[in-house]
């Protein structure tokens, strides 16, 4: 993808990311774990390995989920199909520091969507706060989570003392709110992702489309992204150009769904 993958955008590039793109980052990111949570009545699917450098984005900062390598579907009846041609015997393939207390518990556990939930509230984490969830041993970070403890949350204060506008205060508020709820320790407390989807659409269906636009545009005018090299997945970097981009669409609003919001209270 044009844009990269969102722990290259945020970590690596440190590019300048305001609320309110912050927001719709996590917005579009909950909206594609929510529609493979809820394929149809019948059928879902649990990604197993959700972590930013598996959220991609599109030239425009759009986002994208990839790698669906260890991925399962989960039918009515209970019959589980593997995207994976590897084994299921064996230890399954997924990212330990993104992973669920109960999942690091039982490493050879199948997949689960309150896993993906778990993992999501990490990806929300290094967005908000623009840092890596291990800031020490990585082998102490796994154990602190398995006995309840969770990424610190004092640099996000830091970002919130730095605006000038209580409406994006309230914004990223809200945005922790869901991610705390979205990593609490017993799977059964976590909110179901069409909800936090519903949730995080509502609050930026509330923003105006122009300044949701303005931020977009203010990071695209000095987007650096790493461009792919034949040697090196992230070997150059490059300076991205907006002038030919179509703005018009990056905000979708369905002034159908407004009378049937879910409130953030709920999760």
């Amino acid at each position: 993808m044009p844009g990269g993958n969102l722990h290259d955008f945020i970590i690596d590039v440190k590019n300048e990311v305001g609320p309110l793109i912050k927001l719709r980052l996590n917005a579009e990111t909950a909206d594609g774990i929510a529609f493979i949570h809820n394929l149809n009545p019948k059928k879902h699917m649990v990604h197993g390995d959700l972590k930013p450098e598996n959220v991609l984005l599109t030239a425009d900062l759009h986002v994208k989920i990839s790698d669906f390598g260890s991925a399962e579907f989960r039918s009515a009846t209970g019959t589980t199909t593997s995207t994976s041609s590897t084994s299921r015997n064996c230890n399954p393939e997924f990212t330990l520091v993104y992973a669920a207390p109960e999942r690091l518990a039982n490493l050879n556990a199948r997949p689960r969507k309150e896993h993906d939930i778990y993992s999501y509230a990490l990806i929300m984490h290094m967005v908000l706060s623009e840092e890596e969830p291990v800031r020490y041993d990585a082998a102490a970070f796994l154990e602190a989570v398995k006995q309840g403890q969770r990424p610190d949350i004092s640099t996000i204060d830091e970002y919130k003392a730095g605006l000038n506008s209580e409406k994006h205060v309230l914004i990223i508020d809200r945005l922790v709110q869901v991610m705390q709820n979205c990593w609490k320790h017993l799977p059964q407390d976590r909110p179901e992702m069409l909800q936090v989807r519903d949730c995080l659409q509502n609050l930026l269906i509330e923003q105006k489309d122009t300044d949701v636009v303005g931020e977009v545009q203010t990071v695209l005018e000095d987007f650096v992204f790493f461009k792919p090299s034949p040697h090196h997945r992230f070997a150059t970097l490059s300076t991205f150009s907006t002038k030919s981009l179509d703005f018009t669409q990056v905000v979708s609003t369905n002034q159908g769904e407004k009378s049937t919001r879910i409130q953030c209270a709920i999760i």
